[in-house]
C-alpha cells in the first residue's frame, strides 16, 4: 500500500525485466513498476503467492539517505527510531512502539524455565543446492530446530506455504528475559534459604559452646561421683544403684536402695533391701526371695499344630512371657488327630538349651496323653490322644536355666 508511508509488503522484491531474483533496488516515482521504492515506500503491485522480499545488492553500495551502505545492508528508518515488523504489527527487530498505553489484555506469559532449558542450540549448514529457491547461504550457522521449538513452544513455529516450519526467533529472545527473570527468582530465593541456614547454624554452634562449657564446669563433681562410685564398688554397698551397663561383684553385695542394672554377677552374698531390676543376665551363687517375682515380657509367638489343624474353629493362645506363662488349646469342632498341637517359639534367643516344664491345669488335659518335645526356638506339645470336639485343654509351663543333659 503506497499511502502508508515505511511500509514493507510480504513478497519478494523482484524486476519484471528478468525471470530470476534481480540485484539491486528500483528507484521510480512511477506505480507502472510493479516493484518500486518510492518516498520511503518498498511495495509489490502485483504479488506472487508465498514468495518474499530478496534484497541483494550487485557490489556497488546502496544509498541511503546520502550516503552509500557497505554491501548487503538494509536499513529502515532514521538515526535510532526505526523499527521492522511484519504483516500484523509484531516487532521484528529495531526500536519498535512498546508503551503500556497502546496495548489492551496484558497478561503474563507464566513461568518458561524448565522449557527453555531443553532448547538445543546448534551450528549448521543449509542445504542450499537443493533449495535454490530459499536463497540460503554457504557459511556456517548457528540457531534452534523448529521441530523441537515447536515441541516447546507451538506458537512461535509456523509453516510456510511449501510445508517448512519458521520460528519467530524475535519472540524467542524476548522469551529469554522471562527466563532470566525466574533464574534470578530462585537465586535470590536460595540466596534466603543459605542466610537462614547460616544463621541457625550460628545459634546451634552458641547452643554447642554453651553446652561444652557447662560439661568442663561439671567434671569436678563428676570425678568425685566416680571416686564415691569406685569406692561402693570396693565395698559393695551402696545407698542405691542404676547401672546401665554389666557389674561384677567379687565379694558380697548390699544395696539399701532401689537397684537396676543392666547385668549382675555377684560371687558371693546379695542383700537388696527394695526393688531389684536387673536388665540383662543374673548370675549369684544363692538367692532368697522373701517377696515374689514378678515376670515382664512379651508373649512367645504360637501357631496351630498339624493334628489341631484338621478342625474347623481351632485356635491357640499364649499368655505369659518366655520365662513361664500359660497355653489354652481349643479343639473346634472336632474331632483331631494325634500329633502336634502347639509350637511355640520364644520372643528372645537363648544361649543354651532351657530346662522347661509343662503341666496340666483343668480336668480335660488331665485326662489326655499330652507332652512337651523342645525345639532349638521353643517347644511343641503333642498328644497321642484325640482331643474331643469344643473342649479347652489348659497347660502351664516354665522355662528355667539350662538343661545340662541337653549339652
Amino acid at each position: 500500500d503506497a499511502a502508508d508511508d515505511n511500509n514493507i509488503s510480504s513478497n519478494r522484491l523482484r524486476d519484471d525485466s528478468c525471470n530470476t531474483t534481480c540485484y539491486g533496488i528500483n528507484i521510480s516515482n512511477s506505480t507502472s513498476d510493479n516493484n518500486y521504492v518510492s518516498n520511503n515506500h518498498i511495495s509489490d503491485t502485483d504479488p506472487d503467492a508465498g514468495d518474499d522480499w530478496t534484497i541483494n545488492d550487485a557490489g556497488t553500495g546502496t544509498v541511503w539517505d546520502g550516503q552509500t551502505m557497505p554491501d548487503g545492508d538494509f536499513r529502515v528508518g532514521s538515526g535510532t527510531g526505526g523499527c521492522v515488523e511484519d504483516g500484523d504489527g509484531t516487532q521484528i527487530a529495531g526500536t519498535c512502539s512498546s508503551d503500556e498505553r497502546l496495548k489492551t489484555n496484558i497478561q503474563s506469559r507464566g513461568s518458561i524455565i524448565e522449557s527453555f532449558g531443553k532448547i538445543d542450540v546448534v551450528n549448521y549448514n543449509w542445504r542450499s543446492a537443493e533449495f535454490p529457491e530459499y536463497g540460503f547461504g554457504s557459511d556456517l550457522q548457528t540457531g534452534v530446530i523448529a521441530q523441537e521449538i515447536e515441541a516447546l513452544f507451538p506458537e512461535l513455529v509456523t509453516t510456510d506455504n511449501r510445508g517448512f516450519k519458521r520460528v519467530d526467533y524475535t519472540t524467542l529472545n524476548t522469551y529469554t528475559i522471562q527466563a532470566v527473570t525466574e533464574l534470578y527468582g530462585e537465586h535470590e530465593a536460595l540466596e534466603v534459604r543459605v542466610n537462614t541456614a547460616n544463621q541457625q547454624q550460628a545459634i546451634n554452634n552458641d547452643s554447642l559452646r554453651a553446652d561444652m562449657a557447662g560439661l568442663q564446669s561439671s567434671d569436678s563433681s563428676q570425678n568425685s561421683k566416680i571416686r564415691t562410685m569406685q569406692q561402693q564398688l570396693a565395698s559393695g554397698s551402696f545407698p542405691s544403684l542404676n547401672v546401665s551397663n554389666d557389674v561384677t561383684i567379687n565379694g558380697a553385695l548390699v544395696v539399701k536402695g532401689k537397684a537396676t542394672v543392666g547385668s549382675l554377677v555377684v560371687k558371693n552374698n546379695a542383700v537388696v533391701e527394695k526393688d531389684l531390676t536387673v536388665l540383662g543376665k543374673t548370675t549369684v551363687a544363692d538367692i532368697t526371695i522373701n517377696g515374689s517375682i514378678e515376670l515382664v515380657g512379651d508373649a512367645p509367638d504360637v501357631a496351630v499344630g498339624a493334628s489341631l489343624a484338621v478342625t474347623e474353629y481351632a485356635t491357640v493362645r499364649v499368655e505369659g512371657t518366655d520365662t513361664a506363662g500359660s497355653v489354652m488349646i481349643f479343639s473346634g469342632d472336632g474331632p483331631t488327630n494325634t500329633g502336634v498341637l502347639a509350637d511355640i517359639t520364644f520372643i528372645s534367643a537363648r544361649e543354651t538349651t532351657p530346662r522347661i516344664v509343662l503341666a496340666s491345669t483343668n480336668g480335660a488335659s488331665a485326662e489326655i496323653d499330652a507332652f512337651l518335645e523342645k525345639t532349638e526356638t521353643g517347644f511343641k506339645i503333642i498328644s497321642n490322644t484325640i482331643l474331643q470336639p469344643n473342649t479347652e485343654y489348659q497347660f502351664d509351663y516354665i522355662s528355667i536355666g539350662s538343661d545340662t543333659a541337653a549339652q
